[in-house]
């Protein structure tokens, strides 16, 4: 049903949403007829069977059934230590246009058969993946994962190291690190329990299993790519990909940007890893993109800097207190109409691959990586962390500490809000109120730290300032200065929401009201995640806290998400402008499949002198389609999802906007010569219960 629990649910909304960065947003709170249809059901107690869905857009795995001679599987331990081998994946993540993207409040918005409570996406750009590389090295492995998504949580991990652990037959436990990009232009729906329902939408468990399977398999094809391998470590300085956003504290920024190269044995570049402070939120609540945000134009735009493929992930790092930055770019006098929003996301990825060229000639790599990791479950509460008296009066934690209260700017010494810590939503009331009684906050959070040849690299939960990110890494180097390189990164492994520094805290403004554990939540963990690193570092030197260990893993039962039939034949409805000028932006529309059946592949061909097309690529290789930042694309369902269930049949009414010419140099821009767009997608047709698939060819237009 779309409706909120009770008043008591709503006020839980408005007041724990500044946890989740900014923005407005919403749901339409018509309800469609037999809307019993689309509801999910959770039962936590078995594993899920696949949905049986094609992804037509995402790369192929080798067959499960292909597998027994030829699979290194189980994976071996590595008893005796060896050289650095390295393995990387990613493709699209499998959600559909209309989930409900995450940490915008409820309003009025687009109904759709994936969301309850928030506005459903509209459109797509740069539409979310997930990367993943492996490492072997020494007599261990480690796996890092990026997902566009607000961030992660802890039963997301356990269970991507649970499954993976399953196909492999090698523990993986420990050894996944997991980051979200942070965009907020990605599906929610993806955790359960109350604090994230008011900042992502209602848990929708075949969704959860479907980006489960994406990751997981993903992993796997990057283990069977795994290659011997050489890897560079630097750090050059930039200014120009983030900006520092809070005025509650002095200026501080952390320009460094931290680049790792995995080369093969040749030389030749395989893959290239970041962390830098960027942050991940250029679109709005309004926009209602599905969308990698700032750190897709990131990614992309360093990628088409080589000549052959590379997977370039990026984890964020302590951009709690950033925005992302707005690299000047000079643009055509006859320049297409592009959303400010998309040249920004393409000119910070332009910025970013020429710091990249510069990191390269820093390095000095070597296939002598050995590596090692582990994972802590800190507990969290009220008493663990130190309050006395009536200090933060919350036992079930507090948020949105003084929404009432003005927070000045500062103006050269602090200047602290008495009392702020008794000026906070009580978390527990409010849950019990909407329908959760004996909910809380987190009562544990997902803490890790892994050493990659001489890096030791620090995992920390939630959007942790840039100070926090500082005062680890001098924790860390004042017990062990001879450990020159400390890299930590935020948005990894859990949310608990901002961390900042104790005496910060109480300056106010929006990064302190959304620490769910009050102003000593962010000297806590800073302690906590020092206390992890030393033990990695120091195995005699045991984490000094009891390690409450995981959550129970989250195993659902659920039935496959309903693919309603394309109504009639699939077509080509608007046909490409035949000679269109170069201010102009294409359009082309055609009728496909249920969104759940994923985003249809969009590829721009061009036609050589013997009047054959072949795809326009860049050059990497990779093809010119909708799953990059050329495209924009919408879908319209008739009927509309408002006055009809999502099972019933309906024409599904795909458009896609190229813009002729862009603002921001791109590899295969300007166009010139002859193309056409050919279409690969798949529907189900209506009298069937099965999936097809369907390809469609534009007319010709000339530029």
């Amino acid at each position: 049903m779309r409706h909120l629990r009770s008043s008591w649910k709503l006020l839980f909304v408005v007041f724990l949403l500044p946890m989740a960065c900014s923005g407005g947003g919403g749901t339409d709170t018509t309800e469609p007829a037999d809307a019993e249809d689309v509801s999910p059901r959770v039962d936590v107690v078995a594993d899920v069977p696949a949905d049986g869905v094609p992804d037509v857009a995402s790369d192929a795995l080798p067959a499960d059934g292909a597998e027994p001679d030829a699979s290194p599987f189980p994976l071996p331990p590595l008893n005796e230590p060896v050289k650095l081998r390295y393995g990387a994946a990613g493709r699209p993540l499998p959600i559909p246009l209309g989930a409900p993207t995450c940490g915008f409040m409820p309003g009025p918005g687009s109904v759709t058969p994936f969301s309850e409570n928030f506005s459903g996406s509209e459109k797509t750009f740069m539409p979310p993946t997930v990367r993943v590389m492996v490492l072997e090295g020494g007599t261990s492995r480690l796996l890092l994962v990026r997902l566009d998504l607000i961030a992660t949580n802890t039963l997301f991990v356990e269970r991507i190291a649970h499954d993976l652990t399953e196909r492999t037959g090698y523990d993986w436990s420990g050894k996944v690190f997991v980051a979200g990009s942070h965009t907020h232009s990605s599906a929610g729906r993806l955790s359960p329990g109350p604090i994230w329902e008011v900042m992502a939408d209602t848990y929708f468990p075949q969704l959860f299993d479907r980006v489960l399977g994406a990751v997981v398999d993903s992993a796997v094809e990057a283990i069977l790519a795994m290659k011997p391998a050489r890897m560079g470590y630097a750090v050059v300085e930039t200014t120009e990909l983030h900006n520092d956003r809070r005025c509650q504290n002095p200026e501080l920024r952390d320009d460094r940007l931290h680049v790792f190269r995995f080369e093969g044995l040749d030389g030749t570049v395989l893959g290239v890893f970041l962390v830098h402070s960027l942050h991940g939120t250029i679109f709005g609540a309004d926009d209602h993109y599905l969308s990698r945000d700032s750190v897709g134009g990131v990614e992309d735009k360093i990628k088409e800097r080589f000549d052959h493929r590379v997977e370039v992930m990026m984890f964020q790092a302590g951009a709690g207190d950033m925005s992302p930055g707005s690299p000047k770019v000079e643009a055509p006098a006859d320049v297409s109409d592009i959303p400010d929003g998309f040249s920004r996301v393409e000119a910070l990825g332009v910025a970013a691959a020429d710091a990249i060229e510069e990191a390269f000639k820093k390095m000095e790599p070597t296939d002598d990586v050995p590596l090692s990791s582990l994972w802590h479950y800190a507990p969290l509460g009220r008493d663990i962390m130190g309050y006395e008296g009536d200090e933060f009066p919350f036992p079930g934690g507090g948020a949105y500490c003084g929404s009432t209260v003005d927070a000045p700017c500062w103006e050269g010494e602090p200047t602290p809000i008495a009392d702020l810590d008794k000026k906070c939503m009580d978390i527990a009331f409010l849950a019990e109120g909407a329908g959760f009684p004996g909910e809380t906050a987190p009562d544990r959070t997902l803490l890790g730290a892994a050493r990659i040849g001489d890096i030791l690299l620090v995992v920390f939960p939630g959007e942790p300032v840039t100070q926090v990110l500082l005062n680890i890494e001098d924790g860390v180097k004042k017990l062990y200065p001879e450990q020159k390189n400390v890299v930590v990164t935020g948005y990894s492994m859990d949310y608990i929401g901002y961390s900042t520094p104790e005496w910060d805290w109480y300056q106010g403004g929006y990064e302190a009201s959304g620490a769910m554990w009050g102003p000593k939540q962010g000297d806590y963990l800073t302690a906590r995640a020092v206390e992890v690193a030393t033990e990695l570092l120091d195995p005699a030197k045991p984490v000094p806290f009891t390690d409450p260990g995981p959550y129970p893993l989250l195993l659902n039962e659920v039935g496959d998400f309903p693919v309603a039939p394309s109504v009639g034949e699939i077509k080509i409805v608007t046909q490409p402008a035949a000679a269109p000028k170069a201010s102009d932006t294409l359009v082309f529309e055609f009728t496909g499949g249920d969104p759940w059946l994923l985003l249809p592949q969009v590829l721009l061909e061009k036609k050589s002198e013997d009047g054959q097309f072949a795809p326009v690529t860049r050059p990497d290789g990779s093809s010119v389609d909708t799953f990059g930042y050329e495209f924009m694309t919408t879908m319209t369902p008739t009927p509309s999802y408002k006055t009809a269930s999502s099972v019933k049949p309906r024409t599904f009414l795909w458009r896609v906007e190229m813009p002729v010419t862009r603002a921001v140099p791109a590899a295969v821009f300007p166009l010139a010569g002859t193309y056409r767009y050919r279409v690969v997608g798949s529907y189900r047709p209506e009298g069937s219960a099965g999936v097809e698939s369907y390809e469609l060819t534009s007319t010709e237009f000339t530029l």
